[in-house]
Protein backbone atom coordinates (compact mmCIF):
# COMPACT_ATOMS: atom_id res chain seq x y z
CA UNK A 1 0.00 0.00 0.00
CA UNK A 2 1.19 3.52 -0.86
CA UNK A 3 0.08 6.56 1.11
CA UNK A 4 -0.48 9.57 -1.17
CA UNK A 5 -0.22 13.07 0.33
CA UNK A 6 -1.31 16.47 -1.02
CA UNK A 7 0.15 19.13 1.30
CA UNK A 8 -1.55 22.39 0.38
CA UNK A 9 -1.41 25.85 1.90
CA UNK A 10 -4.63 25.41 3.87
CA UNK A 11 -5.38 21.70 4.00
CA UNK A 12 -3.42 18.48 3.90
CA UNK A 13 -5.20 15.61 2.14
CA UNK A 14 -4.28 11.97 1.81
CA UNK A 15 -5.52 8.62 0.51
CA UNK A 16 -4.29 5.03 0.35
CA UNK A 17 -3.46 3.47 -3.02
CA UNK A 18 -3.86 -0.28 -3.12
CA UNK A 19 -4.76 -2.51 -6.05
CA UNK A 20 -5.22 0.53 -8.29
CA UNK A 21 -7.89 2.04 -6.02
CA UNK A 22 -7.85 5.13 -3.82
CA UNK A 23 -9.39 4.49 -0.41
CA UNK A 24 -9.22 5.87 3.11
CA UNK A 25 -9.40 9.53 2.15
CA UNK A 26 -8.63 11.98 4.93
CA UNK A 27 -7.79 15.64 5.51
CA UNK A 28 -6.36 17.97 8.13
CA UNK A 29 -6.89 21.72 8.49
CA UNK A 30 -3.37 23.15 8.55
CA UNK A 31 -4.55 26.51 9.90
CA UNK A 32 -5.29 24.90 13.27
CA UNK A 33 -2.56 25.32 15.88
CA UNK A 34 -2.33 21.61 16.71
CA UNK A 35 -2.71 20.30 13.15
CA UNK A 36 0.48 18.20 13.29
CA UNK A 37 -0.69 16.38 16.42
CA UNK A 38 -4.05 15.75 14.77
CA UNK A 39 -2.30 14.44 11.67
CA UNK A 40 -0.22 12.02 13.73
CA UNK A 41 -3.32 10.78 15.53
CA UNK A 42 -5.13 10.21 12.21
CA UNK A 43 -2.16 8.52 10.56
CA UNK A 44 -1.56 6.27 13.57
CA UNK A 45 -4.75 4.43 12.54
CA UNK A 46 -3.41 3.73 9.03
CA UNK A 47 -1.66 0.38 8.40
CA UNK A 48 2.07 0.99 7.77
CA UNK A 49 2.50 1.92 4.10
CA UNK A 50 5.27 0.50 1.94
CA UNK A 51 5.77 3.98 0.49
CA UNK A 52 4.72 7.59 1.13
CA UNK A 53 4.47 9.76 -1.99
CA UNK A 54 3.39 13.38 -2.04
CA UNK A 55 3.38 16.91 -3.39
CA UNK A 56 3.86 19.99 -1.24
CA UNK A 57 3.21 23.67 -1.95
CA UNK A 58 3.22 24.64 1.72
CA UNK A 59 6.11 25.98 3.79
CA UNK A 60 9.30 24.07 4.53
CA UNK A 61 8.21 23.91 8.16
CA UNK A 62 4.95 22.17 7.27
CA UNK A 63 6.76 19.88 4.86
CA UNK A 64 9.20 18.97 7.62
CA UNK A 65 6.35 18.30 10.07
CA UNK A 66 4.75 15.84 7.63
CA UNK A 67 8.08 14.10 7.14
CA UNK A 68 8.59 13.85 10.90
CA UNK A 69 5.19 12.18 11.39
CA UNK A 70 5.94 9.59 8.68
CA UNK A 71 9.31 8.86 10.28
CA UNK A 72 7.94 8.50 13.79
CA UNK A 73 5.02 6.28 12.87
CA UNK A 74 6.47 4.08 10.13
CA UNK A 75 10.15 4.97 9.62
CA UNK A 76 9.28 6.05 6.10
CA UNK A 77 10.80 8.87 4.06
CA UNK A 78 8.29 10.98 2.14
CA UNK A 79 9.05 11.03 -1.60
CA UNK A 80 8.07 14.49 -2.80
CA UNK A 81 7.23 14.80 -6.51
CA UNK A 82 8.55 17.97 -8.15
CA UNK A 83 7.52 19.45 -11.53
CA UNK A 84 9.68 18.44 -14.49
CA UNK A 85 9.90 19.39 -18.15
CA UNK A 86 7.91 16.30 -18.98
CA UNK A 87 6.82 13.07 -17.40
CA UNK A 88 3.92 10.67 -16.95
CA UNK A 89 2.44 11.70 -20.28
CA UNK A 90 2.51 15.46 -19.63
CA UNK A 91 4.73 18.15 -21.18
CA UNK A 92 5.19 21.21 -18.97
CA UNK A 93 4.45 24.58 -20.62
CA UNK A 94 6.76 26.56 -18.33
CA UNK A 95 10.15 27.66 -19.64
CA UNK A 96 11.39 26.96 -16.10
CA UNK A 97 9.44 23.78 -15.28
CA UNK A 98 10.33 23.79 -11.57
CA UNK A 99 8.34 27.04 -11.11
CA UNK A 100 5.03 25.32 -11.84
CA UNK A 101 3.27 24.44 -8.60
CA UNK A 102 3.72 20.78 -7.65
CA UNK A 103 -0.02 20.44 -7.05
CA UNK A 104 -0.81 21.81 -10.52
CA UNK A 105 1.73 19.38 -11.99
CA UNK A 106 0.10 16.44 -10.21
CA UNK A 107 -3.38 17.62 -11.26
CA UNK A 108 -2.24 17.72 -14.89
CA UNK A 109 -0.95 14.14 -14.56
CA UNK A 110 -4.29 13.14 -13.03
CA UNK A 111 -6.16 14.88 -15.85
CA UNK A 112 -4.03 13.11 -18.45
CA UNK A 113 -5.01 9.84 -16.84
CA UNK A 114 -8.77 10.41 -16.67
CA UNK A 115 -9.20 12.66 -19.74
CA UNK A 116 -6.74 11.63 -22.47
CA UNK A 117 -8.72 13.75 -24.94
CA UNK A 118 -7.49 16.88 -23.15
CA UNK A 119 -9.02 19.04 -20.46
CA UNK A 120 -9.57 22.41 -18.85
CA UNK A 121 -8.84 22.07 -15.13
CA UNK A 122 -10.10 24.36 -12.37
CA UNK A 123 -8.65 23.92 -8.88
CA UNK A 124 -10.51 25.96 -6.27
CA UNK A 125 -8.20 25.91 -3.29
CA UNK A 126 -6.34 28.66 -1.44
CA UNK A 127 -5.87 30.06 -4.93
CA UNK A 128 -8.07 29.51 -7.99
CA UNK A 129 -6.02 27.97 -10.79
CA UNK A 130 -7.14 27.24 -14.33
CA UNK A 131 -4.98 25.07 -16.60
CA UNK A 132 -5.29 23.67 -20.10
CA UNK A 133 -4.10 20.30 -21.40
CA UNK A 134 -4.28 19.13 -25.02
CA UNK A 135 -4.83 15.63 -26.41
CA UNK A 136 -1.07 15.06 -26.78
CA UNK A 137 -0.47 15.79 -23.11
CA UNK A 138 0.92 19.29 -23.65
CA UNK A 139 0.24 21.70 -20.83
CA UNK A 140 -1.18 24.83 -22.49
CA UNK A 141 -0.49 27.14 -19.57
CA UNK A 142 -2.99 28.62 -17.17
CA UNK A 143 -4.01 31.35 -14.75
CA UNK A 144 -3.89 31.94 -10.99
CA UNK A 145 -6.17 34.14 -8.88
CA UNK A 146 -6.63 34.43 -5.09
CA UNK A 147 -9.36 32.26 -3.59
CA UNK A 148 -12.12 33.91 -1.58
CA UNK A 149 -10.64 33.06 1.87
CA UNK A 150 -7.21 34.28 0.79
CA UNK A 151 -8.73 37.48 -0.58
CA UNK A 152 -10.45 38.16 2.75
CA UNK A 153 -7.21 37.55 4.69
CA UNK A 154 -5.29 39.81 2.32
CA UNK A 155 -7.79 42.65 2.80
CA UNK A 156 -7.65 42.21 6.56
CA UNK A 157 -3.85 42.16 6.69
CA UNK A 158 -3.30 44.92 4.16
CA UNK A 159 -5.67 47.53 5.53
CA UNK A 160 -5.75 49.37 8.82
CA UNK A 161 -9.47 49.30 9.58
CA UNK A 162 -10.77 46.01 8.17
CA UNK A 163 -10.45 43.26 10.72
CA UNK A 164 -11.80 39.84 9.77
CA UNK A 165 -11.58 36.67 11.79
CA UNK A 166 -12.77 33.09 11.81
CA UNK A 167 -14.10 31.03 8.94
CA UNK A 168 -15.44 32.51 5.72
CA UNK A 169 -19.07 33.64 6.08
CA UNK A 170 -21.67 33.62 3.34
CA UNK A 171 -22.98 37.10 2.54
CA UNK A 172 -25.23 38.70 -0.04
CA UNK A 173 -24.66 42.07 -1.68
CA UNK A 174 -25.14 44.90 -1.06
CA UNK A 175 -23.62 44.31 2.36
CA UNK A 176 -24.88 46.29 5.35
CA UNK A 177 -21.66 46.00 7.35
CA UNK A 178 -17.96 46.03 6.52
CA UNK A 179 -17.79 42.29 7.20
CA UNK A 180 -20.73 41.52 4.92
CA UNK A 181 -19.32 43.79 2.21
CA UNK A 182 -15.94 42.06 2.36
CA UNK A 183 -17.38 38.53 2.40
CA UNK A 184 -19.81 39.32 -0.39
CA UNK A 185 -17.15 41.13 -2.41
CA UNK A 186 -14.79 38.17 -2.11
CA UNK A 187 -17.52 35.65 -2.94
CA UNK A 188 -18.87 37.37 -6.04
CA UNK A 189 -15.60 38.95 -7.11
CA UNK A 190 -13.76 35.62 -7.12
CA UNK A 191 -16.65 33.92 -8.93
CA UNK A 192 -16.60 36.60 -11.65
CA UNK A 193 -12.82 36.37 -11.96
CA UNK A 194 -12.98 32.56 -12.23
CA UNK A 195 -15.58 32.81 -15.00
CA UNK A 196 -13.39 35.24 -16.90
CA UNK A 197 -10.33 33.01 -16.54
CA UNK A 198 -12.25 29.94 -17.72
CA UNK A 199 -13.52 31.90 -20.73
CA UNK A 200 -9.91 32.73 -21.62
CA UNK A 201 -8.28 29.33 -21.02
CA UNK A 202 -10.94 26.81 -22.09
CA UNK A 203 -11.08 27.93 -25.76
CA UNK A 204 -7.39 27.01 -26.08
CA UNK A 205 -8.20 23.44 -25.01
CA UNK A 206 -9.45 20.71 -27.39
CA UNK A 207 -13.15 21.15 -28.27
CA UNK A 208 -13.87 17.61 -27.05
CA UNK A 209 -11.81 18.09 -23.90
CA UNK A 210 -13.20 17.46 -20.44
CA UNK A 211 -13.87 20.19 -17.91
CA UNK A 212 -12.51 19.01 -14.58
CA UNK A 213 -12.99 20.75 -11.22
CA UNK A 214 -11.14 19.97 -8.01
CA UNK A 215 -10.27 21.64 -4.72
CA UNK A 216 -12.21 22.34 -1.54
CA UNK A 217 -14.02 25.34 -3.05
CA UNK A 218 -15.26 23.57 -6.17
CA UNK A 219 -18.76 22.94 -4.79
CA UNK A 220 -19.57 26.64 -4.38
CA UNK A 221 -17.65 27.75 -7.49
CA UNK A 222 -18.97 25.25 -10.05
CA UNK A 223 -22.48 26.76 -10.35
CA UNK A 224 -20.81 30.05 -11.28
CA UNK A 225 -18.84 28.60 -14.21
CA UNK A 226 -20.05 28.24 -17.80
CA UNK A 227 -20.44 24.76 -19.27
CA UNK A 228 -20.73 21.29 -17.77
CA UNK A 229 -18.02 20.35 -15.27
CA UNK A 230 -16.96 17.01 -13.85
CA UNK A 231 -16.15 17.06 -10.14
CA UNK A 232 -12.83 15.30 -9.40
CA UNK A 233 -12.21 16.05 -5.70
CA UNK A 234 -9.02 13.97 -5.57
CA UNK A 235 -7.46 14.97 -8.90
CA UNK A 236 -4.06 15.76 -7.36
CA UNK A 237 -4.07 12.39 -5.60
CA UNK A 238 -5.12 10.74 -8.87
CA UNK A 239 -2.01 12.22 -10.44
CA UNK A 240 0.12 10.88 -7.60
CA UNK A 241 -1.47 7.47 -8.10
CA UNK A 242 -0.37 7.53 -11.75
CA UNK A 243 3.17 8.40 -10.65
CA UNK A 244 3.18 5.65 -8.02
CA UNK A 245 1.96 3.01 -10.45
CA UNK A 246 4.59 3.99 -13.02
CA UNK A 247 7.57 3.95 -10.64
Amino acid sequence: MTLLVDAGNTRLKWARLSGGRLTGHGAADCLEAAWAQGLEAAWSRIPPPARVLGVCVASQARRGAVEAVARRLWRRTVEWIEPAGQGWGVINAYAEPALLGADRWAALIGARRCAPQGACIVDAGTAITVDGLDAEGRHLGGAIFPGRELLVRTLSQGTGRIEMGGAFQAAELPGRSTEAAVYGGARYGVAAAARALVEQVCPACPPAGARLATGGGADWLLPELPGAWQRRPALVLEGLAAVAEAS
